[in-house]
């Protein structure tokens, strides 16, 4: 039934956990789903299927390599352009806060570097097209739990991309990295990869602005 505010407006309460989002959650036991990539997103992420190509994409494991972390690189020489950086960082923003939490960290350090791309930043953004062009089919399930309540996961980095090197270059690697998700029936609804605002003196201090902000 509905519920009738101070201001006159019927509001119905919320029963089905599609209330709170813009599709419809489907309501089938696990074992009855059936996803299938979407055809249209395949085609352009199917790097093979690109004009004058004469050889298969070797696909990646991973969009990003843990091992290196992308900085402002002024000795590196600029991008050569061969794709239109700021326009596939677009793109990747929209795949990634549409479907794909796992790129959120990948495509955030490419797109910090969109005004003054290097060669390295080109080369991390490639590797990402490499991991979508591998995992195409690939997507999230979403499979709503019977407890109808909100969880927030947050995690920080202490100042984890500092580069005494890079830094009179680039301040902002004294800045830590924060990544939050936000669940609903244990659902991702929310989900963000992202420096922090403020400089952490202390990881307590980088855990509580992270708790924060999300």
């Amino acid at each position: 039934p509905a519920v009738t505010t101070r201001t006159g407006r019927a509001v119905r309460p919320p029963k089905r956990f599609d209330d709170f989002v813009a599709f419809e959650a489907l309501q089938a036991p696990i074992a009855e789903l059936n996803p299938h990539p979407v055809i249209s997103f395949k085609a352009n992420a199917d790097l093979n299927l690109l004009p004058n190509r004469s050889h298969a994409v070797k696909s990646k494991s991973t969009p990003a390599l843990c091992s290196k972390i992308l900085t402002k690189d002024p000795k590196d020489p600029k991008f050569d352009n061969s794709f239109n950086y700021r326009r596939v960082i677009g793109k990747l923003l929209y795949l990634e806060k549409s479907s794909r939490p796992e790129l959120a960290y990948a495509v955030h350090q490419c797109a910090r570097f969109s005004n003054d791309p290097r060669r390295s930043h080109g080369e991390a953004v490639k590797r990402i097209g490499r991991y979508l062009a591998g995992t195409a089919d690939k997507g999230m399930i979403l499979n709503p739990s019977d407890t109808a309540s909100f969880d927030c996961w947050v995690d920080a980095s202490h100042a984890a991309e500092w580069n005494r090197s890079t830094a009179v270059d680039d301040a902002a690697t004294a800045k830590s990295r924060m990544g939050y998700v936000v669940l609903y029936a244990n659902c991702p609804l929310l989900w963000s990869s992202k420096l922090q605002t403020e400089i952490a003196l202390s990881s307590t201090e980088a855990e509580y602005i992270a708790l924060s902000q999300s």
